[in-house]
């Protein structure tokens, strides 16, 4: 066997460990087009050529005629690297789902998102709440559902070139080259996109500018994908303060505006049912934490409070009133007045 049916041999014994790999992280299995173009650079006919056997069970070096094997060894390279991060973050996702709690607002995201995926010219939602209403929360555990979840960035206000590529990479299709401009990022984009049948969940999409919206208005337009833009309300107004024209047609695309009203006993229930509180206990406290919570910290507060719970043996509803002034005690109240004002 000569030197560049060795290189075949590896290379192909690389790339069928990786789909495998996936297939086993997906729980089902990948064609090899499937495979190729949601994990690789290179093309099918590539793949297949890479994998094609001779008459006597060796590495067919004919097929391979023309294929510079070096470039696609750091291409399958970059890729193992990929997915790699990608299962971690499956793992990451996967955690979190195990102790989502679906409140209101989760509940009325997910049912945004499926009419979303059954409307062909509103496929946004949007999502606008409080720090601490649980947005972080409601975008993990889609993303243990298949979602493609990203937070914002900075650079996403002034660069469209910037939010293509970080969704794109997000979606599993970096781009390979340290030199590209803006109609690559775009199409690196799209094509990640349109190879699945996505949701996009922008975390913290606060750092949104005209250029990432019309970025976003592409995606509806010439793909299947549902995006989730989640954010502050203050910054969403700001936003549209900025880039009203973008904003205005952005909102064309969108299913009715979600916004956080506060939690409900209903929301803050199954979190206390996870503290070693007894039901009466739960019921005698509950009005006061969801008071407590939604005078600062909203889940947060309810998250440490059953934190606190689970450390004392039995704990009370005394126990609970306890840390709950505590927690009043110490809120920074200024800072809570100024957000409620406005």
């Amino acid at each position: 066997m000569d030197k560049r049916q060795d290189q075949l041999m590896a290379l192909a014994g690389r790339l069928a460990r990786l789909q495998q790999t996936v297939c086993e992280a997906e729980g089902k299995a990948l064609s090899d087009s499937d495979f190729a173009k949601r994990y690789l650079t290179f093309s099918t006919s590539t793949f297949s050529r890479i994998k094609s056997i001779d008459k006597d069970g060796k590495p067919d070096v004919s097929k391979s005629k023309g294929l510079n094997l070096d470039h696609i060894a750091e291409q399958i390279q970059q890729a193992e690297e990929d997915v790699a991060e990608r299962l971690t973050s499956i793992m990451m996702a996967v955690d979190a789902d195990s102790v989502f709690v679906p409140t209101k607002l989760a509940c009325a995201t997910q049912a945004s998102i499926k009419r979303a995926r059954d409307s062909k010219g509103r496929r946004v939602v949007v999502l606008l709440a409080r720090t601490g209403a649980g947005k972080s929360a409601v975008g993990e555990a889609l993303s243990a559902k298949g979602a493609i979840y990203i937070e914002g960035r900075q650079s996403w206000k002034k660069s469209y070139k910037a939010f293509c590529a970080d969704v794109a990479r997000a979606s599993g299709r970096p781009m390979k080259v340290k030199h590209y401009t803006e109609h690559d990022a775009e199409e690196r984009m799209l094509q990640a996109l349109r190879s699945r049948d996505a949701v996009l969940y922008l975390d913290e999409a606060n750092t949104l500018g005209p250029e990432s919206v019309n970025a976003i208005k592409l995606i509806t337009n010439m793909t299947g994908t549902v995006v989730v833009i989640a954010a502050i309300p203050k910054m969403w107004d700001k936003l549209y303060e900025g880039a009203e024209e973008e904003v205005a047609q952005l909102v064309n695309r969108c299913q009715p505006i979600l916004r956080d009203k506060g939690l409900s006993d209903d929301d803050v229930r199954p979190f206390l049912m996870r503290s070693g509180l007894s039901a009466a206990a739960i019921d005698q406290c509950i009005g006061q934490v969801v008071e407590a919570s939604n005078e600062f910290g909203l889940l947060k507060t309810v998250v440490a409070l059953v934190d606190e719970m689970k450390k004392k043996d039995g704990p009370t509803a005394a126990d609970v009133e306890q840390y709950l002034r505590f927690h009043k005690k110490n809120t920074a109240k200024p800072v809570v007045k100024k957000e409620v004002q406005k």
